[in-house]
């Protein structure tokens, strides 16, 4: 961890995507858009921060994934809050990544479900049925793409032991964020890391 953050932007990226490829040559089964065994069809994004946007981050992600492959696409298993003038009437980020990537097809197809479904399936102790339902909304969605960037819900629901459950459900490797200062130390990210976890 501590070399990674000491690199560059560019060197990091590519040391991720490594990580990436060996983590999904290892993974069982092939996925329901043909890719062959162990091929990588998504990335989870779990942010741990309580404060600050995630945003850029997705957006940079989507954005370089869409430079090196034909097919990428955006997920939230658990959709938020749509902007009070929306047309879309979907999850904001969703419709932020659907306009400014132009991507195709039907936005609601990019969540799994309503924050209000999940929430209540959570306090009913409906959580397999839950994941059932995300699961289900996935596959659907990622048929056609070649990788699919996922954004947890973290803090907003849940936090980091949903964004666990829905990744593994999901069979997603995880990239977990954090808002951290310039200044920090790679021991001090590290140990803030572990404690927002």
């Amino acid at each position: 961890l501590a070399l990674m953050l000491r690199a560059s932007t560019g060197a990091f990226t590519g040391q991720l995507l490594r990580v990436l490829v060996r983590h999904s040559s290892s993974s069982a089964g092939a996925g329901s858009n043909g890719n062959k065994k162990g091929s990588l069809h998504s990335l989870f994004i779990s942010d741990v921060s309580t404060s600050g946007s995630r945003l850029p981050l997705l957006l940079g992600w989507v954005n370089h994934f869409e430079k090196t492959l034909p097919s990428v696409g955006f997920f939230s298993p658990i959709g938020g809050p749509s902007y009070p003038d929306s047309t879309m009437g979907v999850d904001r980020h969703v419709e932020l990544v659907h306009r400014v990537f132009d991507m195709q097809g039907d936005p609601k197809a990019m969540i799994g479900v309503t924050e209000e479904a999940a929430a209540k399936a959570i306090t009913s102790h409906k959580t397999a049925d839950l994941m059932d339902q995300i699961y289900s909304a996935f596959q659907a969605y990622r048929s056609d793409k070649d990788l699919v960037v996922v954004e947890g819900p973290g803090p907003r629901l849940g936090g980091t032991e949903l964004d666990a459950v829905i990744a593994q459900t999901l069979s997603s490797p995880v990239l977990m964020t954090l808002n951290a200062r310039a200044t920090m130390t790679p021991d001090e990210v590290f140990n803030l890391a572990m404690v927002k976890r």
